[in-house]
Order: structure tokens, then sequence, then C-alpha cells
């Protein structure tokens, strides 16, 4: 069946072309997205192991609705019982772990609504990421918004009423230290767009930007 999505660009030199169409029909000539690439820091695969084994090992039709009951009149979930709730046996138990676990969320977080408001500076990629309309074989209009044009988007984001909520810090992340003393730092929509050394430096960073303990989110 001819695939709709990957379209061709008449931009592109032969050179490109035939690099894109290795990278669309033959699998090998993608990067691997699980292993470690040069440079990259190797980080201990304990906890991706032992996932993996309570993967391996989940056999769905061993629980039953006895234990299901019992992981919900349980204060804290153990992984048996996760396992549990997440068996078909737990199909007629629907509505009352939701709403268990909207009480949790209520006792953690309250009514707090999060809001994340994206200020794209640029659409510029290096990569090919299929599922991205960013990506860089496709035949779009790429800018690069100057200063007068991001303050204008500033504006807007703070004329939403959002004002008091959210701040903004100017500076190249790239280049620049970032400012310090956060809870959570959250990466969207950056690493993607950057080379090996260039996301490890900016991973670097965010960490150093947080308080001891705090959160990095990517």
């Amino acid at each position: 069946m001819e695939n709709q999505f990957l379209i061709d660009s008449e931009y592109l030199s032969p050179e490109a072309l035939a690099r894109k169409h290795r990278l669309e029909n033959d699998p090998t000539s993608r990067t691997d997205h699980m292993a470690y690439q040069p440079g990259m820091e190797q980080i201990s695969p304990e906890i991706r192991n032992k996932v993996m084994d309570q993967v391996g090992a989940y056999d769905y039709t061993t629980y039953t609705a006895r234990d299901v009951r019992a992981a919900l009149e349980h204060e804290t979930c153990s992984v048996e019982d996760f396992k549990a709730l997440l068996s078909p046996a737990a199909a007629p138990f629907l509505e009352e772990m939701a709403g268990k676990a909207q009480r949790e969320t209520q006792k953690h977080f309250g009514n707090t609504v999060y809001l994340f408001t994206p200020l794209y500076i640029a659409n510029y990629c290096e990569n090919y990421c299929v599922y991205c309309g960013f990506n860089c074989y496709n035949h779009i209009k790429r800018m690069q918004l100057n200063k007068e044009q991001i303050e204008h988007e500033m504006k807007v984001i703070a004329d939403s009423g959002m004002a008091d909520r959210i701040s903004f810090a100017g500076g190249d992340f790239t280049t620049e230290d970032l400012p310090g003393g956060f809870d959570v730092a959250w990466l969207s929509q950056i690493l993607h767009g950057a080379g090996f050394d260039e996301s490890a430096n900016i991973v670097r960073k965010a960490a150093q930007s947080l308080v001891p303990g705090g959160l990095l989110l990517i």
C-alpha cells in the first residue's frame, strides 16, 4: 500500500532524496533510539532492567476481581497491585478506579491546572523525524524571529491574563548558563533538534539549574 504521508519535495537534490528514501524504507539506515551513541554518558540500566523483567513476567490472566478489590483498598499500590489494575479483571472496576485516581490527584495537587505556553523562536531543524512537520526534508517556510517579533509574541502571551504566572528569561540556552533555583526543569521540543554533544550540554545545564532533589523532565 502506498504511503500517503511521506511526500517528496522538488527542492531536494538527488543525493538528499536518495537518503530520504533510505530512511523511509530501510529501518537499518535509521539511528537506533534505544542505543547509546558516541559521546553519550552511559547510565546504569538497572531501573530499565527491573521494569523490563516485570513486563516479561506479567501474566494478566492470573489476576482476579479479588486481586483488583485488594489493590483498590490499599493506601499505596504495590507493583502487584498495578498489575491487577491493568488486567482484564479490572474492567468492571473502571469507575471506582477513576474515582480513586481523582482523589489521589486532588490530594497531591489540589484543583491546580498546569498551563504550557510554547514560544517558538525558529522552526529550523537538522533532523529527519518522519512524524514531525519541522523535519529538514520538508519544504516549508523557515524563519527565525528577531528581537522585535519575540517581544511582540511575549506581549501577546502576557495580555492573555497569565502575566502573573509566567516569566521569561532572555538568552541562548545553547551558549549561556541558565538561571538557577528551580524545582522542575522541562525540556520540550528541544533535544530532538540538537546533535548529541549539544543535547548533552543542554541537559547538563538544565540539571545544574535545579535545587537539590529537583526534577528534570524530557
